[in-house]
């Protein structure tokens, strides 16, 4: 089977073991992504056909086919090498329990992607399965709902991801983890910053000491709701400051922050002790946190400091078509509810992201 590189702009070829799953591909069958796609960089062809790079036309007989060759490579993946996981141990990540990726059992496409990236880069990657929506009843949520105020609407799928993320933070803890990362299943470290997430790791822990206080939580993608020109930069004992990005981490103020970040033990506790009911969405609710005098000692993994917006440098985002059937947002999906359906509902309306 022949398939389009990109990357050459020219014809491969992939062998599969379904020799006659489908008809071979022309050319002119698939057409390129707008945007290089930085999965190019971490996986071989077999990977990069999967990942979206590839954008094909609508025809429903392309599209089943597609389907078809991604699962026969897929199928053909090997294991990472022993030597190549104590390779990477020897790197620093063995300071890190797990990495989380986080994400609905009915979007394959997306699990899969994750499933091939942590395969070709060396980690192992454990996948939650997020609370769907389609299974929160709000008459009888699966955490409390409390406090919400008339006029704002609750939906099911919010409380779902509220409840997903404080699963992940009881299992880490009953795992006895000092410190995991949580990834949702579509966003994942750039080919640049990966390398260094031992190095941000290293350099919360030196800024933890020199402050005399521990750090919680490490956000590598963030929208800061205010400027962050003035936010202080953690630095080592002696003054010194660690840049694993080219920037320092700097300790975050508001934001939102929860597709992408570390989370200590200190964090888990920390969250799990304030996070117990769902007011409003994750983000909202994390992002108080956030706010100096709470206690809360959350760090930007930028390699920069804008003015605004988001956390670059760190992380990317799938596209549209990498992310397949679920490029929707789920936490907006399911049914909804007025605040005023839920007990101690009162005061005025909450500012929530659409």
């Amino acid at each position: 089977m022949r398939l389009f590189n990109p990357v050459s702009s020219s014809l491969v070829g992939v062998e599969t073991s379904e020799r006659h799953i489908c008809a071979p591909s022309q050319p002119n069958a698939l057409t390129l992504a707008p945007r290089p796609s930085p999965l190019v960089a971490l996986r071989s062809v077999a990977e990069w056909l999967s990942s979206g790079q590839v954008i094909l036309h609508e025809s429903a007989k392309t599209l089943r086919c597609y389907h078809r060759v991604r699962a026969a490579l897929f199928a053909e993946a090997r294991p990472t090498p022993l030597a190549v996981r104590l390779e990477r141990a020897a790197e620093g990540w063995d300071a890190l329990d797990a990495i989380y990726t986080v994400g609905l059992a009915s979007c394959a496409q997306r699990a899969s992607i994750m499933e091939a990236v942590g395969t070709h880069v060396g980690l192992p990657l454990t996948r939650i399965e997020a609370t769907p929506f389609s299974a929160v009843d709000l008459a009888a949520p699966p955490l409390p709902v409390v406090n919400v105020p008339k006029g704002d609407s609750v939906a099911a799928g919010q409380v779902g991801c509220s409840h997903t993320h404080l699963r992940i933070w009881r299992e880490a803890l009953a795992r006895n983890y000092s410190r995991v990362v949580v990834l949702e299943d579509d966003v994942f470290f750039t080919p640049a910053a990966l390398p260094r997430v031992p190095a941000i790791l290293a350099a919360a822990d030196a800024g933890a000491v020199a402050a005399g206080r521990p750090w919680h939580m490490i956000l590598f993608r963030r929208t800061a709701l205010d400027a962050t020109t003035r936010e202080e930069v953690r630095r080592r004992r002696g003054g010194g400051v660690a840049k694993p990005l080219g920037g320092p981490l700097t300790v975050s103020g508001p934001a939102w922050a929860t597709a992408a970040y570390a989370l200590s033990r200190a964090g888990m506790h920390y969250l799990l002790s304030h996070v117990t009911a769902y007011n409003v969405p994750l983000d909202v609710q994390v992002s108080r946190l956030h706010a100096p005098g709470t206690g809360f000692t959350s760090l930007a993994a930028c390699n920069d400091l804008g003015v605004s917006g988001d956390c670059t440098g760190a992380v990317y985002e799938l596209s549209r078509a990498e992310k397949g059937e679920c490029s929707y947002s789920a936490s907006q999906s399911g049914s909804r509810l007025d605040g005023g359906a839920f007990p101690n509902a009162g005061g005025r309306r909450s500012v929530a992201p659409l």
